[in-house]
């Protein structure tokens, strides 16, 4: 497919480069937390405030996060950055199938800010809805559209027609000349955004750098006389599969296996996931909560299995759970959700399971961890799984690869 020819950003006729950027999390907080010694609680944080700073430089910004837990406007750096937070609507995940009519509302605030802002280029990093909506802005503004630079994190697969079609939309309008480049988490999650419609010449995979590596970790053995621990870290909603893998301890507990379950994050739901779990599997589950990242790794090392029993609907691009768990050397229990059954091979550092299916999660369980055997060899095929995702393309190189494209000596000082 020929791709037009491209819009970059440019500085104005009064100053520099203004870049606006729409983002998922809280960037307020992201950036207070990067000012002290603390543990960042999740992979990557610092280092994307980090590029974010380093791409801008002096240029103004105006940076809009999407999951403020309450709506706030900052301006800082002497007038040079704007914070807006927004608190999530409900419901809202960031990801195609989200449609609702504060996401519309939404829409028009962010389209407002960013004329209110002047802005001369915009950094892109939602999906669904929303995302197609200020692509549709974006590529309508005069002068040939707003240049941009859109990065996703989700699959291009669908569960259903209907996000089907905004898909094949969003992938249409991501081929106007004023998208620079489409980034998204590694390489399976990008060829699907490809299938979709993408022009293959601006589609490109990245990945966070510094991740830890199998290569720096010890194999792991079975001891049988030990309880099965498992752990899931993510949000604690039914579409990411918890519930079923609360079933799934429920199932093992009757069957007479010893196994805990661990379950890292928050979540809207987690009052009705620990209803369940006092209900099938007492004194099982624990739920801890939101934890720094670095406890959460250990977490990992430490335990039998990690699980990501993610549901079709979820359109998982590429799990940084997962990653970090085939770090730790620690074998996975993974659905067979659309993108992992692409990615990963049954049997190689992990275990595939019939998603939504919580007796099958169980067997999986069992045949991972029956036989000490097995249980090294899936904990050696963790680093087979591991190159699968290997991306060594980083959020930063494709910032810097837009500012090298549209910054010329003018708008470079």
């Amino acid at each position: 497919m020929q791709v037009e020819k491209q819009v970059i950003v440019s500085a104005t006729a009064a100053g520099p480069p203004r870049m606006a950027f729409v983002q998922h999390g809280d960037y307020r907080a992201a950036s207070d937390l990067c000012a002290t010694d603390a543990q960042e609680p999740y992979f990557g944080m610092r280092y994307s405030v980090a590029v974010t700073r380093e791409f801008c430089g002096d240029w103004p910004r105006l940076i809009m996060s999407l999951d403020a837990p309450q709506a706030y406007r900052q301006v800082g750096d002497e007038g040079r950055e704007t914070l807006l937070g927004y608190t999530p609507p409900a419901k809202w995940h960031g990801i195609p199938g989200t449609a609702t009519l504060a996401v519309h509302r939404l829409t028009r605030e962010i389209c407002h800010q960013i004329e209110g802002f002047r802005a001369t280029g915009l950094v892109l990093r939602t999906a669904g809805l929303l995302a197609l909506k200020l692509l549709q802005y974006s590529t309508a503004r005069e002068g040939g559209g707003l240049p941009t630079l859109v990065l996703f994190a989700n699959s291009f697969l669908a569960p259903d027609q209907r996000t089907q079609r905004l898909n094949h939309e969003l992938a249409r309008l991501c081929n106007h000349p004023s998208v620079f480049l489409v980034g998204n988490h590694r390489q399976v999650s990008t060829q699907s955004m490809i299938d979709c419609g993408v022009a293959p010449a601006k589609a490109v995979a990245y990945d966070w750098p510094g991740a830890r590596h199998p290569r720096d970790y010890a194999v792991k053995t079975r001891d049988t006389a030990q309880p099965i621990v498992i752990v899931y870290a993510a949000t604690l909603t039914a579409t990411k599969g918890i519930g079923d893998l609360i079933e799934a301890v429920g199932i093992l507990r009757a069957r007479g296996v010893n196994v805990q379950l661990t379950a890292f994050g928050a979540g809207s739901e987690e009052a009705a996931l620990q209803a369940l779990a006092q209900r099938v599997a007492p004194g099982r589950v624990t739920f801890p909560g939101r934890v720094d990242n670095d406890v959460l790794f250990a977490a990992l090392r430490q335990a039998t299995l990690a699980c990501v029993p993610s549901r079709p609907e979820w359109q998982e691009g590429g799990s940084l759970i997962l990653t970090e768990a085939l770090a730790a050397r620690t074998p996975a229990i993974i659905s067979n959700q659309p993108m992992f059954a692409r990615t990963f091979q049954d049997g190689e550092g992990l275990r595939l399971f019939q998603a939504t299916a919580p007796a099958s999660l169980a067997d999986a369980v069992q045949a991972a961890t029956g036989d000490p055997a097995e249980y090294a060899r899936l904990s050696v095929g963790t680093a087979a799984a591991f190159a699968r995702v290997e991306c060594r393309t980083t959020f930063g190189d494709l910032l810097q690869r837009w500012k090298a494209a549209s910054c010329g000596p003018a708008t470079m000082s």
